[in-house]
């Protein structure tokens, strides 16, 4: 089954395989056999890559965005946001959006598929975060690191609190980032709760990856019935979830022929050791958030998990951020109220244009156009002027 939409004329998009991170917190890659090969102690990344069709450039200011799912859920459900901001941003005359990246964490989609061998009893987020900076500063360097572009990230739930942790590894990277329900604060007593929550969840057979197929039922229309019926996703927007189980299931399932049993491309035990390390990573990085550069949205929807001690002190503690409220949506807005989520992405992108329009960008080309051609010795002198004002240039000179 194909993803909706299919194709498009604004956009080709295709998966990329890459390494993740190394190394990685103890714990984190168990083989079934030790091995002396380091190798085989690496993980994979798969992301889908988007880039524009357009052509004409000359003129226009790229835009980059970098997409990130919850836990227990995958890079698919990101599709029909980024085929709108396609849309949106197809007619500008100034900017336009150029490379999207959705990426599967290492235990989701297609990333757990490559890894379902290796995947160990941790997974920390601040892992993540790592395999974040490993995908745009390495395999997309040639795109995120164009002079001017505007690069943005979108993380919900689990990978807000990765895309923080990430803004505290290379403050200076992201142009700004959006956390959409980040479950980015942690308490002991907290911990208590939701532990109870998990051995619900077991108890009731909540995370299902295996499914037994009915005999005279497609099993397509079994598993689409238990995720719009049974699952933690039930009430998503069905282009949203419909996009979403199609990247959790693997290639090799013919849709016209039938199974007695057809398994997901993560096996669910991931999904609860990342829920399970939740505590630790994130209240090793509470304390951190006051040294954030980035511009951060952070989105929060009135009835989300994180209470709102919580939200408050992550409002409290990043040094620059806009708050967004969003009633009556609950956890997973980015599911529930794609149209919605869409909206305020595209407001964050209006508001990083009005400022780009409005400074000069830190790069060699906004100096030239501030400073002239000498900017560079301009520069110099500024800075020395500033700590010693009665000592004069020249400043620069070229060896």
């Amino acid at each position: 089954m194909p993803l909706t939409p299919a194709t498009s004329p604004l956009y080709t998009y295709s998966l990329k395989t890459t390494e993740a991170s190394h190394p990685r917190h103890p714990g984190s890659v168990i083989l079934e056999t030790p091995s002396p090969n380091p190798e085989d102690y690496r993980m994979s990344l798969v992301s889908r890559k988007y880039i524009t069709t357009s052509k004409n450039f000359e003129g226009r200011t790229p835009i980059n965005i970098v997409f990130l799912h919850g836990n227990g859920m995958n890079k698919g459900m990101w599709h029909y946001h980024i085929d709108q901001l396609y849309q949106k941003y197809s007619g500008s005359s100034t900017y336009y959006l150029n490379v999207v990246i959705a990426l599967d964490a290492v235990h989701a989609g297609d990333s757990a598929f490559l890894n379902r061998k290796k995947l160990g009893n941790v997974i920390d987020w601040n892992d993540m975060a790592r395999d974040i900076l490993q995908i745009v500063k390495f395999q997309e360097k040639n795109v995120f690191e164009v002079p001017g572009a505007i690069n943005l990230a979108v993380g919900h739930s689990m990978s807000g609190a990765a895309l923080l942790m990430a803004s505290i590894c290379d403050p200076y990277f992201f142009t700004a980032v959006m956390l959409v329900n980040p479950v980015a604060y942690h308490t002991p007593e907290m911990r208590s709760l939701v532990q109870i929550a998990y051995h619900n969840w077991i108890v009731r057979n909540k995370i299902v990856t295996k499914f037994e197929i009915p005999k005279g039922i497609k099993w397509s229309e079994h598993i689409l019935k238990y995720y719009k019926k049974v699952s933690f996703y039930k009430e998503f927007d069905d282009r949203v979830l419909e996009n979403m189980i199609e990247d959790e299931i693997p290639d090799f399932y013919d849709i016209n022929k039938d199974y007695q049993e057809v398994r997901m491309k993560h096996d669910g035990i991931g999904e609860y050791i990342a829920y399970f390390s939740a505590y630790s990573s994130v209240s090793h990085a509470m304390e951190m958030y006051k040294t954030i550069q980035t511009p951060i949205y952070h989105v929060w929807s009135d009835g989300d998990s994180v209470p709102t001690e919580g939200v408050e002190f992550i409002r409290n503690s990043i040094p620059n951020v806009t708050k967004i409220d969003l009633p009556d949506t609950g956890h997973s807005v980015n599911g529930t109220h794609p149209d919605l989520t869409i909206e305020k992405i595209t407001e964050m992108i209006e508001d990083r244009i009005e400022i780009a329009e409005k400074t000069s960008p830190l790069n060699d080309f906004g100096y030239l156009k501030k400073y002239g051609k000498d900017y560079k010795s301009k520069l110099f002198e500024l800075t020395f002027s500033e700590h010693i004002p009665d000592v004069k240039g020249p400043f620069y000179s070229k060896f």
